[in-house]
């Protein structure tokens, strides 16, 4: 491929594979405690420096080489300037503009345009962090080591990501590989030790954690582990069992094929065996069992028979109405009053009662003891008046847990990574329920089972350098029944208009979750998404795809949220 038209001044020639952290280039955006103030954003190394002027762009046809890199080369140090200047959502659109325009053109044998690509993704990967999404950071650098995958600066780049993403052992590999190209990069060094760093301070964290847990709440934490550790087993001893069968399956398949070719007869295929042994068992199956109600109903039978035979009716029919007029029969005494009870049952003295007092039930808001009562020790916050020993309490919270749910699924939001696209939850449609807190032994229990539906929007910021609000507040989200997903004609499906008009909205369907409930631990919630309005064109539909799946991961967040605030309210 033809390399681009050279610029009015001349430049430097471009090396292969620039260094990426080099003095001439910009801050390679350190952790925020060692980033030089006052430093340029990021500017390319001597191959790609954002001080070389940029070319005019080429009168040529977009598909000429010369003029696409040479508009690429207007972007990029459009986005150097944006950066500098503090505008990222307007670096950012600048870094893609330039990539998409030379992201067709073959880079194989042609130094200059991948160091151009190079140094547009890892730029965009800093406008990313920038940004605070360190998801995209990441995605981005990877698109450059996909270019070369020994660039030190796009690995640095990644691992940054890992670290705020707090992949603690992915950054790790990525620095070491970084090391291994640069190993007196400053930069990369102190990005290592701040990983460590990380690392450090959450497995302190953790253990803290652990502890507090395990002592505050009687072994919660231990028991949940222990839970854990027992799922795992079972389902490890479940994969064991099944690889047992299926080898001893095997085996019986080729014992078989052995007796088929010993009978001059043509071996079946595993798959084959397998299908017409199944059927021979299904129906021993069925043999069996019938025969085994048979068997029972014929011993049922002879039972019956034999008993009729002894007269044991009439017997037990005596016993019962003998039962009224013995004083003790097989476990049941008369009292003195003349009432049958069980043989366990004590009944007070007068002696008793005189030592004793009488032990008789009271209601715990009677007087008793009234200074003894107050020297003894004060009552767990757990355990009501009823339950002092601290058994089994449960307080029910469904009143509590629905609104807060309800106002959390509300908050959720997503986009598709650019400043373009935005997903809101116009309408929480149900959340419906129970939840309760419960006392057992001293330990505390938080149940909850929900099912919610939620309607959403995708927003369209109308594209261009028009970008969408960082905030939601200006989209119409209800929980009460305002706005619609559905499409229909009705008044309360009508999308509500925003700063910019209701054509913003570009897509919208219903997010489903059957099962919110206390018995995942993991975050990992079934979710269903059904659309009711898609975007015309492909390209819409992947952001909005993207815009969706955001949400949806979003709505996960919300729902563990809402656990954290269970625990904490009780």
């Amino acid at each position: 491929m033809a390399s681009p038209a050279a610029p009015p001044a001349p430049a430097p020639t471009p090396t292969p594979t620039p260094s990426p952290l080099s003095s001439e280039e910009e801050p390679i955006d350190p952790p925020p405690p060692l980033e030089a103030p006052g430093s340029d954003p990021d500017p390319a190394s001597t191959s790609d420096s954002d001080d070389d002027p940029a070319p005019a762009p080429s009168a040529a046809a977009p598909s000429d080489p010369a003029a696409a890199m040479a508009a690429a080369l207007v972007h990029k140090n459009a986005g150097n300037a944006h950066f500098k200047a503090g505008d990222y959502a307007r670096a950012g659109r600048a870094y893609r503009k330039g990539h998409a325009a030379v992201s067709s053109l073959n880079y194989e044998g042609d130094d200059a345009l991948r160091s151009l690509l190079l140094a547009l993704q890892t730029n965009l990967s800093a406008v990313c962090m920038k940004r605070d999404r360190p998801e995209q950071s990441r995605d981005v650098a990877g698109k450059a080591l996909a270019i070369d995958p020994g660039n030190v600066k796009a690995l640095y780049r990644r691992a940054v990501a890992h670290r705020k993403l707090g992949d603690y052992g992915d950054s790790c590999a990525d620095l070491r590989a970084a090391l291994e190209r640069d190993p007196v990069n400053r930069e990369v060094r102190r990005e290592m030790v701040a990983v460590r760093k990380a690392m450090k301070s959450e497995r302190e964290k953790r253990e803290k954690e652990k502890k507090a847990i395990g002592t505050g709440f009687g072994g919660l934490y231990n028991d949940k582990e222990e839970e854990v550790q027992r799922a795992k087993d079972e389902k490890r001893k479940k994969k064991e069992r099944e690889k047992d069968a299926l080898k001893t399956r095997k085996a019986r398949w080729e014992d078989d094929c052995v007796k088929l070719m010993g009978e001059n007869k043509e071996a079946i295929s595993y798959e084959d065996w397998d299908k017409e042994t199944k059927k021979v068992e299904e129906t021993e199956k069925k043999e069996k069992e019938k025969k085994d109600m048979v068997e029972r109903d014929r011993r049922r039978r002879a039972m019956e028979a034999a008993r009729a035979a002894s007269g044991d009716d009439d017997g037990d029919d005596d016993e019962d109405d003998d039962l009224g007029n013995r004083e003790s029969v097989r476990g049941y005494k008369m009292t003195s009053d003349g009432k049958k009870t069980s043989y366990f049952t004590h009944e007070q003295t007068k002696e008793e009662a005189a030592l004793l007092g009488s032990i008789a039930p009271k209601r715990l808001d009677a007087p008793s003891g009234g200074a003894e009562q107050e020297q003894r020790s004060p009552r767990p916050a757990e355990g009501s008046a009823w339950n002092q020993a601290r058994t089994w309490e449960e307080k029910n919270t469904s009143a509590w847990c629905t609104g807060r749910l309800r106002e959390q699924l509300g908050e959720a939001v997503g986009s598709d990574g650019t400043d373009r696209y935005i997903g809101v939850v116009s309408k929480v449609k149900e959340v419906s329920g129970d939840a309760s807190f419960a006392t057992a032994s001293g330990k505390k229990r938080y149940i909850f089972d929900y099912k919610a539906e939620l309607k959403f929007r995708i927003m369209d910021g109308a594209g261009g350098d028009a970008a969408v609000p960082a905030s939601v507040a200006d989209v119409a989200v209800s929980t009460d029944g305002d706005g619609g997903a559905d499409g229909g004609n009705d008044d309360d499906d009508k999308e509500k208009p925003t700063e910019e008009g209701s054509e913003r909205v570009v897509a919208k369907g219903v997010i489903s979750l059957p099962d919110i409930c206390s018995t995942i631990d993991d975050g990992d919630y079934e979710v269903q998404v059904t659309w009711s309005k898609r975007p015309p064109g492909a390209e819409a539909g992947r952001a909005a795809d993207a815009c969706k799946d955001e949400l949806v991961a979003s709505v996960k967040e919300c729902i563990m949220k809402f656990v954290l605030d269970f625990n904490q309210q009780y």
